[in-house]
């Protein structure tokens, strides 16, 4: 996925209903965001302009599934 100065890659496995993945965000000096986004995406910074965010856990089931 990508967007103005920004890049996002999905990565990791889904087996069965447990979900074991990661979103990397890049970033560069173009991408502008509102504070509080920036400061939720704070939480998962590794470096300047890289951020992961897991995802990991069940999937949950819905009706008729």
């Amino acid at each position: 996925m990508s967007g103005t100065g920004i890049y996002a890659r999905v990565k990791g496995s889904i087996r069965g209903a447990d979900m074991n993945m990661s979103v990397e965000l890049m970033t560069d000096s173009s991408f502008t965001t509102e504070p509080l986004f920036q400061f939720i995406l704070d939480r998962y910074k590794v470096s300047p302009g890289y951020a992961v965010i897991p995802l990991k856990g069940a999937i949950p089931r819905t009706e008729g599934g």
